[in-house]
């Protein structure tokens, strides 16, 4: 049976970052990545083209163990994962759990993406669970973070210091209309710097967002190439 890479990924149904994410796999690879969705958003279980939903009661939404355990047996019973696919859990805490339980039954490999949540909500919170976060980290082939500065926060506890070799930057994907639209700006091409060039902005004005780089970035600009001007942001409810 030909190796499948399987994505879990609880929170499918509450990020738009998730569920783009998914469907530019199933685009790419069709068959060979199916993406595995345990929540209690989910109306049933189902599966539709590259996602399959198994759906626990709502009210498990609050027992992280319980649901996770439910989601795992509900999953095996599916047979949904053979022993020759490689899972890519998309949070270390909610996803990285289900990894480490196929890892254990069935041998599985893994590998866990950590998430702001992950780190400053579960680890730092939930510390009677600390070994067992740790130990999903012990058993994962590589741990991912989408951010250098993610990356550091997380080295920074002393006890994940030793998890340093296993770390690997794994931005988010970016679309490709993006990538077929890339302006090339050469600062050393003096008539280039006269043009007008633009900064902009895509997403919630959310502290989360990190809005506070892009005023820094473009200090930076101002700094390098002086005859830059101030930069409106503007916002419109909808």
């Amino acid at each position: 049976m030909a190796t499948k890479v399987i994505h879990i990924a609880k929170f499918f149904y509450d990020s738009t970052v998730h569920a783009n994410f998914v469907e530019s796999l199933w685009k790419t690879h069709g068959k060979e990545c199916l993406t595995i969705v345990p929540d209690h958003a989910c109306l049933k279980d189902s599966r539709t083209d590259g996602v399959s939903n198994f759906r626990y009661p709502y009210v498990f939404r609050f027992f992280l163990m319980t649901r996770t355990i439910l989601s795992f047996f509900r999953i095996y019973i599916a047979r949904v994962i053979t022993p020759e696919d490689y899972l890519f859990c998309r949070t270390w805490v909610s996803d990285g759990l289900l990894g480490f339980l196929f890892k254990q039954t069935m041998g599985l490999r893994y590998t866990v993406l950590v998430r702001k949540t992950d780190l400053y909500f579960y680890y730092k919170k939930f510390f009677f669970y600390r070994p067992l976060f740790r130990l999903i980290l012990s058993r994962a082939d590589r741990i991912a973070f989408i951010s250098v500065s993610l990356e550091q926060s997380f080295h920074a506890w002393p006890e994940l210091k030793e998890f340093a070799q296993k770390s690997r930057i794994w931005p988010n994907g970016i679309d490709d209309f993006w990538h077929k639209n890339f302006i090339e700006f050469d600062l050393d091409d003096k008539t280039a710097r006269r043009e007008r060039k633009e900064i902009l902005f895509v997403g919630r004005f959310d502290v989360n967002k990190n809005l506070n780089l892009v005023f820094n970035a473009v200090s930076s600009i101002k700094n390098d190439i002086p005859e830059s001007k101030d930069f409106i942001l503007k916002y419109e409810q909808e």
